[in-house]
């Protein structure tokens, strides 16, 4: 009797507590209506108390999981009889905001009690621009979209409609006109259109646009225009900017529209000092342009063509520290889901870093270089790329205008936070830890950074135990580079600020990330700058903390000999003077025609080409300098000598000690006195024969770089046999390389005709000496052009670069545009004479209207005098005393094959809900199949879905008889995001919208090798992409077939074919199988490993599984298939 009363009083509670609060209102998509605490639009919802007392709002839970009922507690709230409480639901980092957002397609949202009882529940539709849904009248069952929202307030003073103004139809598109034009709109079906042309967002009492009407405008204008009625919800606000009269930009241009209220208000606008704002960033008084605010904006990008390519709604944010007080500030640009697109779908950076998808991007203002080139530190970071294996940001200046006024120069980058990593690796948020420094002097953020900075610190960093200890928690040679390239740029901004690093959660590495390099490059510290010192807190006022890692680490001898390796080696190449001026003289020129405008529109002083000098200057110097820094702390002031590599292979590479070198060719700038160990790498295909040793020096340099040519260049081809001994070229012009078109710094300009069709092609010629053949040896041609070119030795055609098979013309033109390529190659013996030889090259360009044509030429060969040794090892050991050549020489190896492994891709499911893993969990699969006539074991293969990141998801070696692939069979591996369920767990989940599948694994060599690669569409949920047939060539959408032929294209999971049956599903030492007399029975593990097959005789089979380990397992017969769960 006492349990049923309990009872009676717990239901009349609940349904006491359901009928006193209520969800009231919510709105998924604030973008302007409603503003929270810290005067950010946010997502909201609103609760009413319907009963007659008090309700303590602590006591309740919000979730959108009824698997995770407690999933937000919101603070401490009375809520009054009849009263209401506003919520927020967007900004998970501050106080009073929910741990999880509201849905803008549509969602639910439910009320719990601290018993776990759903006191309320809604389940809303998708969502309209600053449309409130709530319920006709407070507390009632019966739900609206209001056009006005009343948030904190009664709903009867909203004002609820059922039908939506259409979107207004522009007649003319953004762009850019000569001259004044007209703008108008197509008439909507219902409301009115009402317009504004100051960047504010229209409503009933802006500008109403009346119908079929032309509107004048004689001048670059924003045009943001809305569609309205009383009795209906208003239209998407959309925007267009239409550039009247605006000269021609040589970049992309950004239109930014926000409402003036958002930008110059000094309570709510971010771009200026204010009245609402807070101190910091070196500002002792408040300012607005402080505070973490948002605001939404219109953000369009016109290309360099003139196309439109994004044109969306989106929030802005100004970004950066102490540069937020410049009159040009650092924007955020920040697509959110409640604007329609949580993504910016347009290839930034196609360069750089093609391809990638970004979720937001920023307009940087330069940062400390502001005023001055507009380019420092993408060009610093652009030094990077292709090179050193750092998370860099990649680089696209462009022009801003903001609400169609000009605000010049500002420089379109990736962000250094979690977007970063998704960009670039494919992995969210709550798959990586990411740490930085918020202020000089606080300790790192996270605990995980804070453990291995307190790990670090107590270790005996000069043990070798100690030092292997912390490369399985860092990525050692990100590191190594990371700190090394901080030094060589001379970045004094940094580790004390500027300071980030992030690594994977299960099983990741730390990796730092590269960003915010202005003070480098003579920006604040010149060439002779003892950054090293700097980087070990030496003679540093602010928190030692920021340099303990590397003080500790560099105790370490094997550290520090890496250290002082990689650094010789980056100088030597990655860092050499001619790279770095190539690659700043390839950049500068895309703004040089617009720093002088945006110099005018904000004020500089500073000589952009003086700048740009000071920056060549830095890289003249900086190697030299770098060298004598590290020579007088760790080597007693040795000088340094040469090591010249090279090799008769162009994949050759090498090691220097533990210091890879990547280049075929280097000349390697070295501490004398040191013993070396120089190791060749061994090349695919190829087999080391010997080095060749010259020590001591006797190389003969027959070509300089810079020499002196007779060069031809003109509307025709010159006479035939131009490229023999016997030709005069007495009527040529002479100049001295590198030639070009002058905008690289070239000693000869040529003159190229019409710009827009210019000659296709150059001729140079160069008469050489040579005797005493038969004690020569190693003759070397390396050669620099533009895009393409033909070379000959004594009219012999020697190479050709970047050129097409066949007959070559005056009019062929080069296979493909490029800023320049090196190749080097070996001339035979038998091509050369004792006396005159004839160097002839022609460069061809890639098209009619190229911007640029480079040549020079450089060749050497090695005078034997004795000197040269034959060394059979490919390990060279010994003191380097004195210049020293090495030469590796590769001979074909007669064994080697190209043995491709015979996995592909089979079929991918990327929203299951059919299929289950061993926990019961019906997660994404991809299904691999091998097509070949032996077992592998994919062990340590790797899957991606981020195709720059081949090795995203490994296949762990846990358990090699999971990851057994059978000839004609098939693995399935769940992309479940859950490695730590077993090797047949990826890191990484599918995206059901589509993307791409890289299969690769590593080679002999330790290099990926591509296996396989597949990019499928959007799926329904349970249909798969598969090959049909297993292993074919072409796919096709259909019903999966887990861990079977593709070709049986209908099963159904768990279905019961009339007269088949099995029992029981769980089964201790054997199950039943009736009626599949004829048919073929086969037994799958849930991987997909094949481990029983019979051929069913009799009407009643009992297979007998008692040797097999408990799992959940799969049977198939006849295109059936059945789960077993073998206890």
């Amino acid at each position: 009797m006492k349990k049923n009363i309990l009872l009676f009083l717990f239901l009349f509670f609940s349904f006491s507590l359901k009928a006193q609060l209520r969800i009231n209102e919510l709105m998924p998509k604030n973008i302007s209506a409603v503003r929270d605490s810290d005067t950010n639009y946010s997502m909201w919802v609103e609760v009413y108390n319907a009963s007659d007392r008090e309700i303590e709002l602590a006591g309740y839970f919000f979730s959108d999981d009824t698997g995770m009922p407690r999933k937000w507690n919101p603070d401490t709230q009375v809520i009054s009889a009849g009263g209401y409480a506003v919520l927020w639901f967007e900004r998970e980092d501050r106080s009073g905001h929910a741990n999880f957002k509201l849905e803008p397609d549509g969602g639910v949202l439910y009320l719990y009690n601290r018993s776990g009882v759903v006191v309320d529940e809604v389940h809303y539709p998708p969502q309209y621009r600053n449309v409130s849904y709530g319920r006709t009248v407070d507390g009632d069952n019966s739900w609206s979209f209001f056009a006005t929202a009343s948030a904190g307030a009664s709903n009867s003073e909203g004002l609820p409609a059922l039908a939506r103004c259409p979107n207004p139809e522009f007649k003319l598109s953004s762009g850019f006109y000569s001259g004044p034009t007209y703008f108008g709109f197509i008439s909507p079906s219902r409301g009115d259109i009402y317009y504004t042309l100051d960047g504010s967002e229209p409503d009933m009492n802006s500008t109403k646009y009346r119908s079929g009407a032309s509107v004048y405008i004689n001048k670059t204008t924003v045009l943001r225009a809305v569609c309205l009625a009383v009795d209906c919800l208003p239209s998407d606000l959309l925007t267009a900017t239409y550039f009247i009269g605006e000269r021609n930009f040589d970049l992309p241009v950004v239109s930014l529209v926000a409402d003036p209220l958002h930008l110059w208000n000094s309570m709510y606008g971010i771009y200026v000092d204010g009245i609402n704002g807070i101190p910091g960033n070196g500002q002792s008084l408040p300012k607005n342009y402080n505070q973490d605010w948002s605001r939404p904006a219109n953000f369009e990008l016109i290309d360099t063509t003139g196309q439109l390519q994004l044109n969306q709604e989106l929030d802005i944010a100004i970004a950066g520290g102490w540069t937020r007080s410049s009159g040009l500030k650092s924007l955020k640009i920040q697509p959110r889901s409640k604007f329609g697109n949580n993504h910016l779908d347009y290839d930034f950076f196609p360069v750089s870093k093609p391809g990638q998808l970004y979720k937001d991007v920023m307009l940087r203002n330069s940062g400390n270089d502001n005023g001055r080139t507009q380019m420092r530190d993408g060009f610093i970071q652009s030094i990077l790329r292709n090179r050193i294996d750092l998370d860099y940001l990649a680089y696209e200046p462009a022009v801003v205008f903001i609400n169609g006024k000009y605000y010049g120069i500002e420089n379109l980058r990736e962000r250094s936070n979690k977007d970063l990593i998704y960009c670039n690796y494919g992995l969210d948020e709550k798959d990586i830890i990411i740490d930085g420094v918020p202020d000089v002097d606080l300790f790192p953020v996270t605990p995980e950074y804070a453990e291995l900075h307190k790990f670090i610190e107590e270790l005996d960093m000069a043990s070798d135990t100690a030092f292997q200890a912390v490369c399985r928690r860092i990525d050692m040679e990100n590191y190594l580079h990371y700190q090394l390239f901080e030094i060589y740029v001379a970045n004094t901004d940094w580790p004390h600020n500027n300071f980030k690093l992030w690594k994977r959660k299960v099983d990741g590495k730390w990796r730092w990330i590269i960003y915010d390099l202005d003070f480098g490059f003579n920006g604040v510290n010149g060439a002779s700058h003892n950054t090293l010192a700097h980087a070990l807190g030496e003679n540093n006022s602010w928190g030692q903390w920021s340099t303990m890692m590397f003080k500790r680490l560099m105790l370490n001898a094997e550290f520090r000999q890496r250290f002082i390796d990689n650094m010789c080696v980056e100088l030597s190449k990655s860092f050499e003077p001619e790279r770095v001026i190539a690659i700043l003289d390839s950049m500068a020129p895309k703004i040089a025609n617009e720093i002088v405008y945006h110099k005018q529109r904000w004020g500089s002083s500073v000589d952009f080409n003086n700048d740009l000098e000071s920056m060549r200057n830095f890289a003249r110097q900086r190697p030299n300098n770098m060298l004598s820094i590290i020579s007088n702390r760790y080597m007693a002031g040795v000088s340094n000598g040469l090591i010249k590599l090279s090799a008769n292979h162009p994949s050759a590479s090498y090691y220097l000690n533990r210091a890879y070198i990547q280049d075929a060719e280097i000349n390697l700038r070295y501490f004398l006195q040191q013993d070396i160990n120089i190791r060749a790498a061994r090349v695919p295909g190829m087999q080391f024969s010997h080095w060749e040793v010259n020590k001591g020096g006797s190389i003969n340099q027959l070509i300089a770089k810079g020499a002196g040519w007779r060069y031809y260049y003109s509307s025709n081809a010159p006479g035939l046999g131009w490229n023999s001994l016997t030709y005069s070229d007495q009527s040529w012009s002479q100049g001295n390389a590198q030639f070009g078109y002058g905008d690289k710094g070239e000693v000869t300009v040529l003159d190229y005709g019409n710009y827009n069709n210019k000659y296709p092609t150059a001729y140079f010629r160069k008469e050489i000496q040579l005797s005493d053949l038969a004690n020569k040896s190693s003759f070397r041609l390396s050669i620099f052009a533009d895009d393409g070119a033909v070379v000959y030795v004594n009219g012999q055609e020697l190479a050709r670069l970047n050129m097409p098979a066949g007959s070559i013309t005056y009019n062929t033109y080069a296979s493909s545009a490029n800023n320049g390529l090196n190749a080097e190659y070996e001339i035979p013996l038998s091509m050369l004479s004792e006396g005159s030889n004839l160097i002839a090259v022609e460069v061809h360009q890639a098209t009619a209207n190229s911007s640029d044509l480079i040549f020079d030429l450089e060749m050497s060969c090695i005078d034997k005098n004795g000197n040269i040794q034959i060394l059979a090892n490919e390990v060279y050991t010994g003191l380097f005393d004195s210049e020293l050549s090495l030469r590796a020489i590769y001979e074909e190896d007669p064994y080697a094959q190209d043995i491709r492994p015979t996995v592909l891709i089979n079929e991918i499911v990327a929203s299951n809900n059919q299929i289950p893993d061993e926990y019961g969990e019906t997660d994404d699969y991809i299904e691999l199949y091998n097509y070949g006539e032996e077992e592998l074991n994919l062990a340590g293969w790797y899957l991606s879905d981020v195709p720059v990141y081949q090795a995203l998801g490994r296949i762990a070696a846990t358990d090699s008889s999971q990851t057994l692939l059978p000839a004609k069979s098939w693995l399935c591996l769940w992309a479940d995001g859950e490695p730590e369920q077993g090797p047949l767990h990826l890191n990484f989940k599918l995206d059901a919208l589509g993307e791409s599948l890289v299969l690769s694994k590593k080679d002999e060599f330790g290099r990926l090798m591509l296996i396989d690669s597949v990019t499928y569409p959007v799926m329904d949920r349970n249909m798969s992409y598969s090959r049909i047939p297993d292993g074919g060539s072409v796919w096709k959408i259909q019903e999966s077939s887990f861990a079977a032929s593709n070709l049986l294209s209908k099963l159904d999971v768990d279905s019961r074919s009339k007269g088949i049956e099995v029992y029981p599903s769980l089964v201790k030492n054997s199950f039943t199988v009736r009626n599949a007399q004829g048919l073929q029975l086969k037994l799958f593990t849930i991987g997909g490993r094949l481990v029983h097959s019979k051929l069913c005789t009799d009407p009643i089979e009992v297979i007998d599984i008692s040797g097999l380990q408990a799992g959940l397992y799969i049977l198939k017969i006849k295109g059936q298939v059945f789960k077993l769960v073998k206890q």
